[in-house]
């Protein structure tokens, strides 16, 4: 018994000395910074790799339209060629006073050809807006993805506060345990207890220490991924603060994933808008400048400088249906769209039932809780109070005292998952 007792003190030594080391950050929570929800969802904004792609897409969309502007610019070239033919004009009729020179065979020229568009039906303008389209398009997935982020940061934050609130109770517990011991001892010391009872106490006590090491390695384990996500290093002392219990809001789905549907749609219809353009007669304005040997007179044999400028239009009258077989495979796209929004909005609204019942549950449970943690109160008390007069065990003590603990445990739990269900609730619907 003697050595049972000593074995039992060295090891009370060493698992409370270390667990003071590892708590440590705990012991100091009233002194140390703390973080809220929305706090790591604005530094998850700013840590999200993604995000930063939408300053690239916009620079890259303008050098596109940019582009596409310079349609309206006029269009230079400077051509050259030299060539000999086999053949050339002659003129073998006799004119009276006229000579003829024979025009060579060999000829050359060097020109500038300018082309200037006056009106191309449209299709410029129609090039940017399927541009500006596709630039929100891909800008409102990046926002699809960060709200996947949302919802990580939404888990790792609730199961911190989890953590916490248990080590809470579970301290509370100590608290309890450590008098009831204290008590035995001086119960044991004038013989109106047994040494075993309180050994007993003293094991459950090196118990609860072993959960509290459990609940600080989980917990690390929690803000190390959260600090992953938002950004930042977080100490293990950080506090994570509770959350009021918010309401839930139904009034409006604002989801990315359903602004991300209708600019699909859009883009769609700004591709019907270019195809109706391109189908337009186009007006344009030309001239070639240049100088060769020989000019635009062919009977001239000599270099000689040249021009020519005019209008021109074009107008392709028909492309075998190839715009109305286009449209028809945009109509398509628009009907898929469509499918996935409908597919989207269906399992929102199974993980809205699902979360309206759990917040329905939850509440049942938390009012049930409260009369649990009564009477569980009573219980320990007379429990406590029999033990010191030696009419139970301590193993009774024990299981009436774990009871209450599991009791406001799962209490602590049950506000916690109220509050998270909540979130959850209003977070499927964007908000």
């Amino acid at each position: 018994m003697i050595f049972n007792k000593y074995i039992m003190k060295r090891i009370n030594l060493v698992v409370i000395g270390s667990l003071l080391f590892l708590l440590y950050p705990f012991f100091g929570f009233s002194q140390t910074k703390s973080i809220d929800l929305l706090q790591c969802k604005a530094l998850a904004k700013e840590n999200f790799p993604k995000l930063k792609q939408s300053e690239i897409l916009t620079s890259i969309s303008e050098l596109k339209n940019q582009n596409t502007k310079n349609a309206y610019l006029p269009s230079i070239e400077l051509k050259g060629q030299a060539t000999y033919q086999s053949e050339v004009i002659e003129i073998d009729i006799p004119v009276p006073g006229f000579n003829f020179d024979p025009v060579s065979k060999d000829q050359y020229k060097i020109y500038f050809d300018f082309k200037q568009i006056i009106w191309d039906g449209g299709v410029t303008k129609s090039l940017q807006e399927i541009e500006n389209a596709l630039l929100q398009t891909n800008v409102q997935k990046l926002q699809v993805e960060l709200w996947q982020v949302y919802s990580m940061v939404e888990a790792l934050y609730f199961s911190a506060l989890m953590v916490d609130n248990s080590f809470a109770v579970i301290d509370a517990q100590t608290t309890v345990l450590d008098a009831q011991i204290k008590k035995l001892k001086a119960a044991v010391k004038f013989g109106a207890a047994r040494e075993q009872d309180k050994l007993k106490l003293e094991v459950e006590r090196i118990s609860i220490d072993q959960k509290k090491i459990e609940l600080v390695s989980s917990r690390n384990s929690i803000i190390e991924r959260l600090s992953v996500l938002i950004g930042t290093e977080l100490d293990e002392s950080i506090l994570i603060e509770n959350i009021a219990r918010p309401e839930l809001n139904s009034t409006d789905n604002i989801r990315p994933e359903l602004k991300l549907f209708d600019l699909q749609n859009v883009q769609l219809e700004k591709s019907d808008d270019l195809l109706s353009a391109a189908r337009m007669p186009k007006l344009f304005g030309f001239g070639q400048a240049g100088y060769g040997k020989p000019g635009f007179n062919m009977l001239k044999n000599e270099f000689d400088p040249y021009y020519i400028v005019g209008v021109g239009l074009s107008w392709k009258v028909t492309d075998w249906n190839k715009t109305k077989r286009t449209r028809d495979i945009n109509k398509h796209q628009q009907e898929i769209i469509a499918t996935m929004q409908n597919d989207f909005l269906q399992k929102q609204d199974l993980q809205l039932a699902e979360m309206k019942v759990k917040v329905e549950g939850l509440e049942r449970l938390i009012e049930s809780d409260k009369l649990i943690l009564v009477g569980r109160n009573k219980i320990v008390e007379n429990a406590a109070s029999e033990l010191e007069n030696g009419s139970i065990t301590s193993t009774d003590y024990l299981i009436d005292l774990n009871a209450e603990t599991l009791a406001k445990i799962n209490n602590e739990l049950h506000k916690i998952q109220l509050i998270q269900a909540i979130v959850k609730y209003n977070s499927i619907l964007g908000n």
